[in-house]
């Protein structure tokens, strides 16, 4: 038995239509157009502590569309080994905000291309642990405090409010 080449497309749709058959339905295909079908990308990174280079496990990432600010579009946390992912996410400029207990909060922007996979990494500062001193104290320097020669000496305010707990 000899076989001619066949049109390919015509072989997809015989095959298709013994599938439905099969089946028992009957399949109306319409053709789509590539603008409808939206462009997904990914974006991937790190978190660590800006001083020690240690990824920080844990920290919460939101991600907003720049269009939406209010909304936030997902939430990850951060593995053990400090790294995040959001996945599937359309063409556009998005905002990602990290925080964590312990740093200060930090927001980056970052355009997602069309099918393209981008990263983003964050390096969080520790929140400070020393008091801050108002700065309206030390415009009126200097504070004088009596000295037990009972004479008034200057007090050096930022030794004096560094070692007693605000």
């Amino acid at each position: 038995m000899h076989f001619q080449k066949s049109n390919p497309k015509i072989l997809v749709i015989i095959f298709v239509f013994m599938i439905s058959t099969l089946v028992g339905n009957f399949f109306v295909f319409k053709p789509v157009k590539a603008a409808v079908i939206a462009p997904w990308g990914y974006i991937r990174g790190t978190v660590q502590d800006a001083q020690t280079a240690t990824p920080i496990e844990g920290a919460l990432l939101e991600i907003f569309l720049q269009s939406y600010p209010g909304y936030v579009w997902a939430t990850r946390y951060s593995n053990n080994q400090g790294e995040y992912e959001f996945g599937n996410y359309f063409t556009g400029t998005w905002t990602i905000k990290v925080s964590k207990g312990g740093y200060i909060t930090q927001s980056q922007n970052i355009h997602v291309p069309t099918y393209t996979s981008v990263t983003l990494n964050f390096d969080l500062e520790p929140e400070s642990t020393e008091p801050e001193i108002d700065p309206l104290i030390l415009q009126y320097e200097p504070i004088l405090y009596l000295h037990p020669d009972e004479t008034y000496q200057p007090m050096n305010v930022e030794a004096y409010v560094g070692h007693c707990s605000l």
